[in-house]
């Protein structure tokens, strides 16, 4: 699935480069002046790519909560399940300040790809150093049909810590290696 998030991770680098999108999303020059920062990071071959699982819901939950468990609704629950790898973006955003968070959140990407043999829900983590790519690739029914979802976001770099004290990296894949 590493194709899926290179995949994602070429559409973001086309849309981020592309300074009037970044305008027109954010409205401010402050965003814009940092969405193109981030572009210009994002142009290299990442630092590093680690593979995480998909976070447990309630273990992610206990941690944007500081440790206490929520008791959720089955609906709350069928909610979050499928969008907490962006909660996590957005908290690791938050934790730099409204700019980033604000700059962060308007670039989203997603795809569906055919279920591979053998997948497991994970997420893929492209650090560039000041900036970081994560995507989410979920399992998911659509129209009766198995497939993946895969969901890419630009966020903090922190997406690291808070994916790694929840789930130990299944795989790290150096730069070099593509």
């Amino acid at each position: 699935m590493e194709d899926a998030g290179g995949e994602l991770l070429e559409t973001m680098r086309t849309l981020m480069a592309d300074e009037t999108f970044a305008a027109a999303l954010t409205a401010s020059e402050e965003l814009t002046a940092q969405i193109m920062a981030w572009a210009e990071s994002m142009d290299a071959q990442p630092l590093y790519t680690r593979v995480y699982p998909y976070p447990e819901l309630d273990a992610a939950l206990s941690y944007v909560n500081e440790g206490e468990a929520l008791p959720l609704s089955d609906a709350a629950r069928a909610y979050l399940a499928p969008q907490i790898v962006q909660t996590l973006c957005a908290q690791a955003s938050a934790q730099r300040g409204a700019m980033y968070l604000a700059a962060a959140n308007a670039l989203r990407v997603e795809e569906w790809y055919a279920l591979p043999e053998n997948f497991e829900d994970c997420v893929l983590v492209y650090d560039f150093g000041d900036v970081a790519f994560a995507v989410s690739l979920r399992q998911e029914t659509v129209a009766g049909t198995e497939a993946v979802r895969a969901e890419g976001c630009v966020c903090a770099p922190e997406i690291r810590e808070i994916l790694a004290n929840i789930a130990v990296p299944q795989e790290e894949i150096q730069a070099a290696e593509g």
